[in-house]
Order: structure tokens, then sequence, then C-alpha cells
């Protein structure tokens, strides 16, 4: 099986644990819900193999290019701007391509 490459440029602002977060080193990253969890942000149960992550509006094209890197280009399923304390944030929901 063939997953598609990221859509965008490689960021230089924003690394891979900053979104995914990695254990070893303490990094939580940006995934507020995943696999089987609920999602308080579009009012679902996360599918399987799949995240949400929240960022700020100004991250997305870093953020979408890691998302893509990790589940395959196109990855990216759905968005939605956040209002009150989280103004200037959006939602997106990655779901694995293979």
């Amino acid at each position: 099986m063939h997953v598609n490459e990221p859509l965008g440029v490689k960021p230089r602002e924003m690394t891979q644990e900053e979104v995914w977060g990695d254990k070893e080193k303490g990094i939580k990253g940006m995934i507020v819900s995943s696999s089987f969890e609920p999602c308080i942000y579009f009012n679902d149960i996360v599918p399987y193999k799949s995240v949400t992550v929240v960022c700020w509006e100004h991250q997305i094209a870093d953020v979408l290019y890691w998302l893509e890197y990790v589940h395959g280009g196109n990855s990216l399923d759905m968005s939605k701007r956040l209002t009150g304390e989280n103004t200037g944030k959006v939602a997106l929901r990655s779901n694995y391509q293979c």
C-alpha cells in the first residue's frame, strides 16, 4: 500500500513532536482526542487511527503538514474555527489514509 506524501511544504517553525507529541521526551503535542475517545469539538467519537488536534489559526499549514506526514496526503477530514476562550484557534480532524 502507498500513502500519499504531504501536500504542503515542510515547516521550518514547527516539529513533528510539537504536533504529535513524544512520550519518551515528555512532549505532550497538540492532540486533544484520538481513536475511540469522545471529541468535544466535533461532538463525536474519534474513528480508529484518527486524531483531533487544536492549534492556533496561524499554525494550520505546519500542523496540516505533520498530520499528513503521518496519516498521508488529504488526511484532513473536518475543521472548525473555535470561539469563546479558544478564539483564534481551530480544531482539525485527521484520518489515517491507508
